[in-house]
């Protein structure tokens, strides 16, 4: 709606936030009642909720048991996309016995079984939130569409996968040229996932007009080395970078924002600076876990592997249920050499969050280290039969069963593994070479 123009003094007034007209009769102050206020549009009794504008295009939802509020994409109900990507309908929302495929039959009933061609953006968001194969595609045709609303279009950006396929490169290509700057900068925040010789296109947005554009610019240019800016740009560098940390300090109460600090001043080599950031941080909140996480990987880099070890600890103490904490724990454990050790904590992780592909895989990793060979591989089905687009499992189990001359199997895992991404050179370099010793 504010896509089309439509803006909240247009239903709100602006003093009291109370709504200009009761019931259907603020819809109606642009949309005609003899067309849409009628049993043939809603196909429920007058009077009743069912024949509520709101009650099918702004559903309610309550948040934290008290606070109610109502949906203000002023979407068109499709039960049958939602059931497509596990998501609360409208018609099922309010008739709670009945399901959604039911739902969708009777608007097929109602209006035929052609549906106006708006399902498109929510199969591309959840695609991209699901890591399903072909995402890139659909993000991207959601993204470069400009007749799409702006914040729409800025998140299918953020959910392009990375590290980038052609189809994801031209697509934050085209949207580094948007029109508008929520879409610039979420382009500029993928720009993140490349190497930093490959971050160069930022410089041309350090002086764009939009202070969001101008940090984010900032924010992917963080790890290139100053010598690499030409003169010229330096001193835009250098004013987006201010404006960048400024943004940071806005909520220097909380521990996030040093952690922020933080991980942007390692990024440009000022490690002193760095650890004073992490520091400000713990000070603040002594077991955040964010902050404790990303100082131990900080530490970790520095060589000190003693003291990132000492902060996961007091990560898994203050957080036991973090699936994140006990991986990282893992990691630091088995950086020491200690991987038997880290079995415990990586077996833990997996426990937590099952739905993260990444912990089991670095639980077969581990477990194969020590030769404990089937033992990995059983945890590398289960991760496939659960995550069957998990790219690293399929490698890894690929590269075993190689290694176990199970040829046929290898070569039709790093085949599985292509299908993901056909742009993968490594993967398929594996599956040309499993091809060539099965001849």
């Amino acid at each position: 709606m504010f896509h089309a123009g439509v803006v909240c003094a247009d239903c709100h007034d602006p003093h009291r936030g109370k709504l200009r007209a009761e019931g259907n009769a603020v819809c109606a102050q642009c949309h005609l009642p003899a067309r849409f206020d009628t049993a043939e549009h809603h196909r429920h009794p007058a009077v009743t909720q069912g024949a509520r504008c709101v009650s099918c295009h702004m559903p309610a939802v309550t948040y934290m048991g008290v606070d109610r509020r109502r949906d203000h994409a002023f979407s068109i109900p499709r039960p049958d996309i939602a059931a497509q990507i596990t998501a609360p309908d409208s018609c099922t929302s309010c008739h709670v016995d009945r399901s959604q495929s039911w739902a969708a039959q009777q608007v097929r009933e109602w209006f035929g079984p052609q549906r106006r061609d708006d399902a498109q953006p929510a199969l591309a968001i959840a695609s991209g939130r699901e890591g399903r194969p072909g995402a890139d595609g659909l993000l991207a045709a959601v993204a470069t569409n400009r007749a799409n609303p702006a914040i729409l279009r800025a998140t299918a950006v953020s959910l392009l996968p990375m590290p980038p396929s052609q189809v994801t490169t031209q697509a934050i290509g085209a949207t580094l040229l948007d029109t508008e700057a929520l879409v610039r900068a979420a382009a500029l925040r993928m720009l993140e996932g490349l190497h930093p010789r490959n971050r160069l296109h930022a410089t041309r947005f350090l002086m764009d007009d939009t202070r969001l554009v101008r940090i984010e610019a900032a924010r992917a240019l963080a790890p290139v080395p100053l010598e690499a800016l030409s003169e010229v740009v330096r001193p835009a560098f250098s004013r987006a970078w201010d404006e960048l940390l400024a943004s940071e300090a806005v909520a220097a109460e909380m521990p996030e924002a040093h952690v922020n600090i933080a991980v942007l001043l390692a990024a440009r080599g000022d490690i002193p600076g760095a650890e004073s950031a992490y520091l400000k941080a713990l000070a603040r909140e002594a077991t955040n876990l964010h902050a404790l996480v990303n100082f131990a990987e900080f530490e970790a880099r520095r060589g000190r592997y003693q003291a990132a070890e000492a902060a996961l600890r007091r990560a898994v103490a203050a957080h036991p249920q973090s699936a994140e904490a006990q991986h990282a724990l893992a990691l630091a454990i088995a950086r020491q050499g200690r991987a038997v050790e880290a079995l415990g904590p990586l077996a833990e992780a997996v426990r937590l969050r099952p739905e993260e592909p990444r912990y089991a895989y670095a639980q077969a990793i581990t477990l194969h280290q020590l030769r404990r060979t089937d033992e990995a591989v059983a945890v590398l089905r289960i991760n496939i039969a659960s995550h069957s687009r998990h790219r690293d499992s399929l490698i890894a189990l690929a590269t075993i069963e190689r290694d176990r001359a199970n040829l046929a199997e290898a070569e039709r895992l790093a085949a599985a593994a292509v299908a993901l991404e056909p742009g993968d050179r490594a993967a398929a370099a594996l599956y040309m070479q499993l091809r060539a010793l099965r001849q």
